[in-house]
């Protein structure tokens, strides 16, 4: 079964965690899961390679202040709108975010992410044409946010970006605390 490089295949289920433990006992929870790719797909140059994106989240890098962070911090997804509002009931501790592969047929989840995460939502516009992006007001660099989002080039983002109408704003979920900053 080939894996699909965009990201997004969104799952909805209801799920009672440990993470959700009430005095009443255990608390149902929607969960949203983004599946994360192993592999490059059909139509990229790197077909059949691997993204190694699983191990860029699993590992731990350092940031300037010394605090632990994955090497890959966020997933680009279609449909902001969306997005926003399950960040928010993440954030409201009424969901929680689960980052999986794919094995076969079965999901495996690889990361369980809740309100103590720091997860967050930015909307993000791209500019083909100049290699630039806007995330909130902020225009990024694609190299930095290909770097973000656990690829080595400008060209492999946009590459998986390819399936997406960018003419839409998409969502840039955060795994960390880490935000682009909104320019004032």
């Amino acid at each position: 079964m080939e894996e699909n490089l965009q990201e997004g295949t969104a799952q909805v289920s209801e799920a009672a965690t440990e993470n959700s433990v009430t005095e009443n006992g255990p608390k149902k929870l929607k969960n949203y899961s983004i599946t994360i790719p192993r592999i490059f797909p059909a139509g990229h140059p790197k077909k059949g390679e691997k993204t190694y994106l699983v191990q860029k989240i699993l590992v731990q890098c350092k940031d300037e202040f010394g605090a632990s962070l994955p090497a890959k911090i966020h997933a680009i997804l279609p449909n902001y709108g969306q997005w926003k509002k399950r960040i928010e009931e993440v954030v409201a501790e009424k969901a929680e975010l689960s980052l999986a592969f794919t094995n076969g047929d079965q999901a495996v989840a690889i990361r369980i992410l809740s309100h103590k995460d720091n997860v967050g939502v930015q909307p993000l516009k791209i500019n083909k044409d100049t290699s630039t992006a806007v995330v909130d007001s902020t225009e990024v660099d694609l190299s930095l946010l290909a770097a973000n989002e656990g690829f080595s080039s400008a060209e492999d983002l946009m590459e998986m970006l390819s399936g997406f109408d960018l003419n839409k704003t998409h969502a840039i979920i955060h795994f960390t605390k880490f935000r682009y900053q909104v320019l004032s």
